[in-house]
C-alpha cells in the first residue's frame, strides 16, 4: 500500500487524501429506475441491456453533480462531453458486470433489509416517517410496479453491499499510517530565485525580418479560426409549465380516481425473528407465546437477521406491501402485543410480534389540494413538454429552410448569435453541445435545420447555418502586434531559462541565493516551511514541483526548475525537509486519515476486481449511440 503513497507523494497526496472522487455507483441504483421505453441499447453485458434512454439520465445526473460541485464558476466548455459519456458507460458496464457476478455467488438482500431500506429513503419520508401515499406516487409516477422497484433496490444494495464490505477489509497497518502521516504531513523550507518573462519581453525589439521569420514558421497560431453565425429558437419547459392551470373540477377528479392514494394506511410496529430451522422455530413461537417480554432478547440471541437482531428483532413501522405476501397478511392479522409464526419466506421461518398499531385514516380533499395541483400540473407538463417537441421536430423537419414555422408553434421568436468558433462563443453558444450541432455538415454544408438540442434539462434548441467565415491566415500586417508579442514572449523564454541555468552552475560553485539571484538579475523570495497544501500566494506548480525533488541526507541544498503559466521561470530551492509525525495529530484526525486511505485502497481493489470479472462476461458497448 505504501508504494501506491510514494509514487504519488510528489505533489498529490493532499488531493489524494482529501478523497477519492470517481464514478462509483452508490449512486446509480435509484438512477436506472428511470429506464422506460425500450430504445436501442448503448451496452449489451451477458443478461443485461443498457439503454439508451437510461444511459442519458444518468449521464444527465452526473453533469448535474458536476455543475453543482463547481457552482457559480461552471462552465460548459469545462467538460469534455465525449471522454465523460466514455467514462459513465465504462462505469454503469462495470456496475452491471459486478450486480451478475453477486446474484450468481448467491448473495442475498433479505426481505427485512430491504423493507428497511425503503422505510428509510427520505424520498418516501413525511414528517420524518415512511409514507405509503409517496412511496406509491413515486412509483406511478415513473411507471414502476413495487416488484419492479425492489428487484432493482436490492441489485443496488448487494453493488453497496460489496463496495463496503471491501473497503471494511482493507488494512491499514501501523506502519502504513506512520508512512503515510510522514508523507502527507511532511514540510520543506523552500525560497525562490524568479526570472519574469513579461518584463524581459518588453526589452526584446525585433526586426520585421525576426517577426517575418517568426510568423512563417507560426502561422497556425495566429489562423483565424473557423467561424459560423447562427439562428436559433429556445424552447423552455418553465414556460410550458406557467401555462398548466388545473381547475377545481379536475383536481376533485383526480382525487377521486387516486384517492386511495392521499390515505393514511394502516402501520404497524414490527419485531421479528429469522430462523432456518423450521421445528427450532415451532419450539421458539411456543416459548416466546407464554413469555412474549422475552422476544428482543430471544431475537438478539438466535435471530440469523443480522440486520435487525441487535435492535431486538425491530423492523420499524411497516405498512401493507412493504413485506412479502405471506408475511405481510400474517403481519397484518395478527392481534397486537402477541406472538405468531412460524410464516415461512424463501428467508426462512419468521417468528412475529406487532408491538404498535398506528390505525388507517384517509385525508380530506383540502388537505391534499397542494399535492394534487403538484401532481396534475406534473403528469401534465410531462405530456404537453413531449408533444411540443415532437411537434417542433416535425415542423423543423418538414420546413428544413427555415425556422419560423417552429418559432410559431412554441411561441418564441427566431434570434441570431454572434460569431463563435469551435471552442468558444458566447451564450448560448457557450454550450458544446450547441456549438457541435452549429458545426454539424448538415448545418453548414447542407444548410438544413439542426436536430433538437438539449442545453439543459429545461431547455432545448434548434438552430440553423445564417453566415459562415472558413478558417484563413491573415497577412503579418494585420496581426504584427500578436506576432511582435509572441515572438518577445517567446525570446524572452529563451533567454529566462539561459538565466535559470546560471543560477543553478552559480549554486554548485557555493554561492548564496542572494548572490545568484543578484547575478541572474532575478528575484528571491523566502517563503519558508510549507506542507503540501502550499502557502498564500504561492503557484500550485511551484508547490508540486518543490515536493517532487528528492532532497539529499547531506544536507545539500537541492534545486528544480518550473515554468509557469504565465511564462515566468522559477527556480525552487529546497533547503530542508521536516517530515510528519503522529503526534501532530490528535486521535480523531488520525482516524479520519485511516478510514479515507482505508476507503481509497477497497475502492482500487474493487476496480482492479471488476476488471478481472469483465473477461467472464461477453461485453458489446456501441459508444456511437452515446
Amino acid at each position: 500500500m505504501m508504494q501506491f503513497i510514494r509514487e504519488r507523494s510528489k505533489g498529490l497526496l493532499s488531493f489524494l487524501l482529501m478523497g477519492f472522487i470517481a464514478l462509483t455507483f452508490a449512486l446509480w441504483g435509484i438512477n436506472s429506475y428511470f429506464t422506460g421505453g425500450q430504445h436501442s441499447a448503448v451496452a449489451e453485458i451477458g443478461a443485461r441491456t443498457i439503454s439508451s434512454d437510461e444511459f442519458s439520465r444518468f449521464y444527465q445526473q452526473q453533469y448535474r453533480q458536476l455543475q453543482s460541485a463547481y457552482g457559480d464558476a461552471f462552465r460548459p466548455e469545462m467538460i469534455d462531453e465525449t471522454q465523460l459519456k466514455k467514462k459513465v458507460l465504462d462505469a454503469m458496464v462495470g456496475d452491471s458486470v459486478l450486480r451478475q457476478h453477486l446474484i450468481k455467488r448467491g448473495m442475498v438482500v433479505s426481505d427485512a433489509q430491504l423493507a428497511s431500506s425503503i422505510n428509510q429513503l427520505p424520498t418516501f419520508q413525511e414528517d420524518g416517517k415512511f409514507s405509503s401515499a409517496l412511496y406509491q406516487e413515486w412509483l406511478k409516477s415513473r411507471g414502476y410496479s413495487p416488484a419492479a422497484f425492489e428487484n432493482e433496490l436490492r441489485a443496488s444494495m448487494l453493488t453497496d453491499l460489496a463496495r463496503s464490505g471491501l473497503r471494511g477489509s482493507t488494512l491499514v497497518s501501523p506502519a502504513d499510517m506512520r508512512e503515510l502521516i510522514r508523507l502527507t504531513n511532511q514540510k520543506r523550507d523552500l525560497a525562490l530565485i524568479g526570472i519574469a518573462a513579461s518584463a524581459l519581453a518588453g526589452q526584446i525589439k525585433p526586426s520585421d525580418a525576426d517577426l517575418q521569420a517568426f510568423f512563417d514558421e507560426h502561422q497556425a497560431s495566429f489562423q483565424e479560426p473557423e467561424q459560423v453565425r447562427v439562428q436559433y429558437v429556445l424552447i423552455h419547459r418553465d414556460e410550458v409549465a406557467s401555462q398548466i392551470k388545473p381547475d377545481d373540477a379536475a383536481l376533485r377528479e383526480l382525487y377521486a380516481t387516486e384517492g386511495k392514494r392521499f390515505g393514511k394506511p394502516e402501520r404497524r410496529k414490527v419485531r421479528h425473528i429469522l430462523l432456518k430451522d423450521e421445528s427450532a422455530a415451532q419450539s421458539l413461537t411456543a416459548e416466546l407465546k407464554k413469555a412474549p417480554d422475552r422476544f428482543a432478547e430471544a431475537a438478539r440471541r438466535q435471530s440469523t437477521d443480522k440486520g435487525s437482531a441487535s435492535a431486538g428483532g425491530d423492523l420499524g413501522w411497516i405498512e401493507p406491501g412493504m413485506l412479502p405476501a405471506a408475511l405481510d397478511q400474517s403481519v397484518f392479522n395478527a392481534p397486537q402485543g402477541q406472538v405468531i409464526g412460524p410464516v415461512t419466506s424463501p428467508d426462512g421461518f419468521h417468528v412475529i410480534m406487532v408491538d404498535a398499531v398506528d390505525s388507517a385514516r384517509q385525508e380530506s380533499f383540502e388537505n391534499v389540494r397542494a399535492r394534487l395541483i403538484e401532481e396534475y400540473r406534473a403528469a401534465a407538463l410531462t405530456k404537453q413538454w413531449g408533444e411540443l417537441l415532437d411537434a417542433a421536430e416535425t415542423a423543423s423537419f418538414e420546413n428544413a429552410s427555415t425556422l419560423e414555422p417552429v418559432a410559431k408553434l412554441v411561441n418564441a421568436t427566431v434570434q441570431t448569435t454572434a460569431w463563435f468558433t469551435r471552442t468558444q462563443g458566447p451564450a448560448p453558444a457557450n454550450s458544446p453541445r450547441f456549438r457541435t450541432a452549429a458545426f454539424a455538415d448538415a448545418v453548414v454544408k447542407d444548410g438544413v435545420n439542426s436536430e433538437l438540442i438539449e442545453l439543459d434539462e429545461g431547455t432545448v434548441a434548434i438552430l440553423r447555418l445564417d453566415q459562415h467565415r472558413p478558417a484563413t491566415t491573415p497577412a503579418l500586417a494585420a496581426v504584427k502586434d500578436q506576432v511582435q508579442s509572441a515572438y518577445a514572449l517567446d525570446r524572452a523564454g529563451v533567454i529566462a531559462d539561459e538565466r535559470i541555468t546560471e543560477a543553478e552552475n552559480a549554486l554548485k560553485e557555493g554561492k548564496t541565493p542572494a548572490q545568484v539571484a543578484s547575478q541572474i538579475k532575478g528575484s528571491l523570495r523566502e517563503i519558508g516551511w510549507t506542507g503540501r497544501q502550499g502557502a498564500a500566494g504561492l503557484p500550485a506548480e511551484v508547490t508540486a514541483q518543490a515536493f517532487s525533488v528528492l532532497v539529499p541526507a547531506d544536507g545539500t541544498v537541492a534545486h528544480t526548475r518550473v515554468r509557469l503559466p504565465n511564462g515566468d521561470r522559477v527556480l525552487i530551492l529546497v533547503r530542508q525537509v521536516k517530515d510528519g509525525a503522529a503526534s501532530e495529530l490528535d486521535a480523531q484526525a488520525q482516524a479520519q486519515m485511516k478510514e479515507r486511505y482505508g476507503n481509497l485502497i477497497g475502492d482500487q481493489e474493487l476496480a482492479a476486481y471488476i476488471d478481472a470479472l469483465k473477461d467472464t462476461v461477453t461485453i458489446k458497448t456501441h459508444t456511437d449511440r452515446l
